[in-house]
């Protein structure tokens, strides 16, 4: 029987990852100052061109149901991604910094818009969903409105469950499960690894 779109979706994102080095199965600290057994870092993959554009055409494929304006990346990490996703498809890129600079513009968020605008987020990894929560606020307290997420990796750490409390919908390549059993099967991850993994990482789910 032939596997859904989506679980070959999620399985070719989780090889392209694991094959170019971008999972790293060591105890790490996170952005959301967790200490995490299995680290995703989507970098890498700004190194490898025929990869970014793979991942970036199964990201315009999240969103190109959605209704929306204009395309913003989550920073840091989401903006390679939204970069490529909005010029490989024509559609208007945004990006919000951090803080605004002292200098130049001044500026928040960098790219025209207009109020009411409809903005599609892009983020490459959800654990907890606070940076893609902060950019929303960001958007939304210049009068736009956030039509969703897009998100290479799901970390299965409550993120996504976080995002709909404040209604944004988000849409994922490939979550941690998925990579993890592609390391397991294919002889990346030995049983004892596996299991730590999931007993300290995510104690309530059957891998």
């Amino acid at each position: 029987m032939q596997k859904p779109k989506a679980e070959k979706r999620a399985e070719n994102i989780a090889h392209i990852l694991l094959s170019r080095g971008a999972v790293i199965f060591e105890d790490k600290l996170l952005h959301s100052e967790r200490t995490a057994p299995v680290y995703v870092d989507c970098r890498v993959l700004n190194g490898y061109p025929r990869e970014a554009k793979i991942i970036a055409g199964c990201m315009a494929d999240l969103i190109k149901h959605l209704e929306f304006d204009r395309v913003a990346g989550v920073a840091y990490g989401g903006i390679p991604m939204a970069t490529m996703v909005a010029w490989s498809n024509d559609w208007p890129l945004l990006v919000a910094r951090k803080e605004a600079k002292e200098y130049g513009t001044k500026q928040l968020i960098i790219g025209p818009y207009e109020a009411n605008d409809r903005v599609v987020l892009i983020e490459d990894v959800v654990t907890t969903g606070k940076s893609v929560l902060k950019t929303a606020l960001t958007y939304r307290t210049a009068g736009l409105q956030v039509s969703g997420l897009a998100t290479l990796v799901d970390a299965c750490q409550d993120g996504l469950e976080a995002l709909a409390e404040e209604k944004i919908t988000a849409h994922t390549c490939t979550d941690l499960r998925t990579i993890i059993e592609m390391a397991r099967s294919t002889g990346r991850l030995n049983d004892t690894v596996r299991y730590e993994l999931c007993k300290k990482y995510a104690p309530a789910r059957t891998y």
